[in-house]
C-alpha cells in the first residue's frame, strides 16, 4: 500500500502521483507534510546462529579384550551478532526492492551404531553475515590396546568433543572458530580423557570451550530477548548422569546407572548441539548408541519500528514491537530474501 501525501475532498492521493499538481471543479485540494523516507536505515542490528551439530554414536562388544569408549558432544551452531549502520537500504519503490538474503541452518544429525561421527551443522546467513555449522561429536569405536577405534570430533565454529580414549589422537577436542572470524564465533570442544572407559568430550559453545567434566561449552544469552543460544553438547558418561548440555539449550549426554538413558538432542532454534552416546555392549544396535541431533538455527533483526519488514521465499517469520520504538523480527526456518518498507500511512492516519 502507498503513502497518501494529499487529497480531493475525501479522495486520497498516493505517493506515486505525488509530482502532479491540480484542482478538479471547486473541489479544494490539502497537500499533507510528510516526512520523506531516508533511503538507508540509520542502524539493524542482527543476531545469526548457525546450526548445531550432532552427538558422535558408539560401539564396543563383550569380550575382556575391549573396552568401552563413550562419545563427545557435537559443538555448537557459530553465533554472530553486530550491528549494521546505514547500509541497509530502505525500499520507497515497491516495482523494484532490495533484497537481503536469509538462510537458516538445520542441525546435524546424531551420529549413529558404527561408529559415526555426528553431522556437522549447517551454515545460517543475514545477507553478507555468515555463521558456520557446529563440529560434528568424536565417536567412540570398537577399543582395544593394539587396535584403537573411533573417530576424531570435528572441527566447526565450535568444535566437538571428543570420543573417551581410545588411543592415537581420536580423543582430541575439535577446534572451534572455523573459519576464523572476530570476535570467534565459537569455541574448542572438550578432549576427552584416558585411560579406556572414560567419558567423551562435551562439545564447544558459543560463549565458552567444553568441559570440564563432558559438559557442553556455554552459550551466550541474547540482548534482544534474553534467550540463550548455541551450547554444546554433553559427552556421554558412565554414572548416574551425562555430560550436562552447554546453558540448557545443548542435549545432554547418554548414561548407565541405573539403566540406560539415550542423549538427547540441542534445542530447535537455539543452535545447541546434541549429546553424546553410549557404548553399546553388544553387536546389535541398542538403546543409547545413537547421538543427539543438533538443533537448527535462527537469525534475529531488531530495528526502529517506523519500517516494516517483507520476505520473498520459503522464509518463516514474526514481528513484534518490543522495547522503546524498537521492532523485532524472528526468522526460524527457510531460505529466501528480506526487505525493507517505511511505514505505511493509511487515510485514517491523516488530518
Amino acid at each position: 500500500m502507498p503513502y497518501y501525501i494529499g487529497r480531493f475532498g475525501s479522495i486520497y492521493i498516493p505517493a506515486i502521483i505525488s509530482n502532479l499538481r491540480f484542482v478538479v471543479g471547486s473541489i479544494p485540494y490539502t497537500e499533507f507534510d510528510l516526512p520523506t523516507p531516508t533511503p538507508y536505515m540509520s542502524s539493524l542490528e542482527y543476531t545469526v546462529v548457525a546450526g548445531g551439530a550432532g552427538g558422535g554414536g558408539a560401539i564396543t562388544v563383550p569380550d575382556s579384550g575391549f573396552y568401552p569408549t563413550w562419545s563427545g558432544g557435537g559443538g555448537a551452531g557459530g553465533y554472530r551478532t553486530g550491528t549494521l549502520t546505514n547500509t541497509i537500504v530502505v525500499t520507497t519503490d515497491l516495482l523494484n526492492p532490495t533484497y537481503y538474503s536469509v538462510v537458516i541452518g538445520g542441525g546435524g544429525a546424531g551420529g549413529g551404531y558404527g561408529p559415526q561421527q555426528g553431522l556437522v551443522g549447517s551454515t545460517s546467513s543475514f545477507s553478507t553475515i555468515n555463521s558456520a555449522g557446529g563440529g560434528g561429536g568424536g565417536a567412540g569405536g570398537v577399543n582395544y590396546v593394539s587396535n584403537p577405534g573411533g573417530i576424531r570430533g570435528a572441527d566447526g565454529a565450535s568444535g566437538s568433543g571428543g570420543a573417551g580414549y581410545s588411543g592415537a589422537s581420536i580423543n582430541i577436542g575439535g577446534t572451534g572458530n572455523i573459519p576464523s572470524v572476530s570476535p570467534p564465533q565459537g569455541y574448542n570442544g572438550e578432549t576427552a580423557g584416558a585411560p579406556h572407559g572414560s567419558p567423551g568430550g562435551g562439545g564447544g559453545g558459543a560463549g565458552g570451550a567444553g568441559g570440564p567434566s563432558s559438559a557442553g561449552g556455554i552459550g551466550v544469552s541474547s540482548i534482544f530477548n534474553g534467550r540463550f543460544y548455541a551450547g554444546g553438547g554433553g559427552g556421554g558418561k558412565s554414572g548416574a548422569a551425562g555430560g550436562v548440555g552447554g546453558s540448557g539449550v545443548g542435549g545432554t549426554g547418554a548414561y548407565d546407572s541405573p539403566a540406560v538413558v539415550a542423549a538427547t538432542s540441542g534445542l530447535t532454534n537455539r543452535g545447541g548441539g546434541g549429546g553424546g552416546a553410549w557404548p553399546s555392549l553388544a553387536w546389535s544396535m541398542p538403546p543409547g548408541s545413537q547421538g543427539g541431533n543438533g538443533g537448527s538455527g535462527i537469525v534475529l533483526l531488531r530495528y526502529s519500528n517506523t519500517y516494516t519488514v517483507a520476505t520473498t521465499g520459503g522464509l518463516t517469520l514474526e514481528s513484534r514491537n518490543t522495547g522503546t520504538n524498537q521492532k523485532l523480527t524472528t526468522i526460524y526456518a527457510g531460505v529466501g530474501s528480506v526487505y525493507f518498507t517505511p511505514n505505511v500511512l493509511e487515510p485514517s492516519d491523516l488530518s
